[in-house]
């Protein structure tokens, strides 16, 4: 096997990588705890200094049906590329916290944004709020998955929540998890 190690040496923002992400050009975006840089398989391209994606904590990233990326923050919310094109969304537009650990869609183009204070849909033009109000059962996500049958899956730091579009059902050690923080969720 060959193995390459890139680090900031090799151009990357930071070393600590905490998401990668092959868009359907067949480059690679890195999310790292210093930004997100992209890797085209031979040379690391930055973004512009002054664009917060350059140099704040990077946690998910994701590319949605119509080839735009988004980029959930830690502190700054989510950032949508779309070509050259930067729109940011944060507590000041609607979004529940800057802080985005989790980002999925759904058949309908949605945009589903998981925070650490509650739940956003994005639907090109307004932004709702779910929390623990509604029926979610922990604010505080770190997963999503809207799976094959429509259902949208939340797995949060209290358990994991099903969403069917109109109500949740939720799910925690009582109905037989294993533990109640949900760091991941895969359909098989």
């Amino acid at each position: 096997y060959n193995l390459n190690v890139y680090s900031t040496i090799n151009g990357m923002p930071g070393n600590q990588v905490n998401d990668i992400m092959q868009d359907r050009h067949g480059r690679l975006w890195v999310g790292t705890m210093n930004g997100a840089v992209l890797f085209d398989g031979l040379k690391f391209t930055n973004f512009d200094h002054n664009n917060p994606i350059s140099k704040n904590p990077v946690k998910k990233l994701f590319e949605d049906s119509q080839g735009n990326i988004w980029i959930g923050m830690i502190r700054k919310g989510v950032c949508k590329v779309s070509g050259n094109s930067f729109e940011f969304y944060n507590t000041s537009n609607g979004l529940l916290s800057d802080i985005v650990n989790a980002i999925t869609e759904d058949k309908k183009g949605n945009i589903w944004i998981g925070t650490s204070e509650g739940l956003n849909r994005y639907d090109g033009k307004i932004m709702t709020s779910y929390t623990s109000l509604r029926g979610l059962v922990n604010n505080n996500i770190s997963s999503l998955l809207y799976d094959s049958h429509g259902i949208l899956w939340i797995g949060t730091i209290g358990g994991l929540s099903r969403f069917d579009g109109v109500t949740f059902k939720n799910y925690t050690t009582e109905e037989g998890l294993s533990s109640n923080i949900c760091y991941n969720i895969m359909e098989d």
